[in-house]
């Protein structure tokens, strides 16, 4: 929990140096245009917005200088989606701090355990892994946050491994902002798959390791799906600044 507490910590002061840079100030102008009102908070911004909203707004700030957090084994940015997940799904509903800290702790887990079980073929076909697992990790973490039940949380999940993308062009050239906003993109989806979740949405229960899920459909045979749920997996320092 306290290894959390500062993941969290970290999180927030990437995300107050990147909300006043201009990727986060066009992403927030665009959720602000659609005109949407709600309960989250977007860092450095008084008005309230959408929890999807702000998870993307949030997650595109913490992003944005890659000195958010780095599991180095596992090649993936946790922070950046984790956290604005959590933060955007507690508000809205009035989670406990203590839940908020859960659900970091179950998203940096699943962010490893999953990156872990993808291994690098992902990566070096041109997949940005921190958008590729983030909506599934994030969507764990959001769940946990919102305390929700096992069916809705695995729901979830198989929500989630549907909105796996990103593509690494950004960096073979110019890469423009495009990478700041795969951390956004990937905590929208994982707060709107919870929410979608929550309301009775479904979906196939082996999304991540069964056939066609998230492991074959990105890996193939060079998956190693023992690694979700791996006893050692997380053994020694995978966190390191970004």
């Amino acid at each position: 929990m306290e290894k959390a507490r500062w993941c969290l910590l970290d999180a927030l002061g990437c995300a107050l140096l990147g909300s006043r840079q201009p990727w986060s100030e066009i992403m927030t102008a665009e959720v602000m245009g659609d005109g949407g009102h709600g309960s989250c908070t977007i860092v450095g911004m008084a008005d309230s917005v959408a929890p999807s909203h702000a998870a993307l707004c949030n997650g595109t700030a913490m992003h944005g200088f890659e000195l958010d957090d780095l599991l180095s084994a596992a090649l993936i940015h946790p922070g950046a989606v984790i956290v604005p997940a959590v933060l955007a799904a507690a508000e809205a509903v009035e989670a406990s701090g203590v839940q908020v800290l859960r659900g970091i702790v179950a998203g940096y887990e699943a962010t490893a355990r999953i990156s872990m079980a993808l291994g690098m073929d992902p990566s070096q076909r041109g997949f940005h892994k921190t958008s590729v697992v983030g909506p599934v990790a994030g969507t764990i973490a959001a769940g946990v946050a919102m305390r929700l039940p096992l069916e809705q949380l695995r729901n979830a999940v198989g929500l989630a491994c549907s909105c796996a993308s990103g593509v690494k062009n950004f960096a073979a050239g110019s890469a423009g902002m495009v990478k700041r906003m795969h951390a956004g993109r990937a905590a929208e989806a994982a707060v709107r798959m919870a929410m979608l979740a929550r309301r009775g949405f479904t979906a196939p229960p082996a999304a991540v390791d069964g056939k066609f899920g998230l492991l074959e459909a990105f890996s193939g045979d060079t998956a190693q799906a023992a690694l979700l749920d791996a006893t050692s997996v997380l053994a020694g320092p995978l966190m390191t600044s970004g």
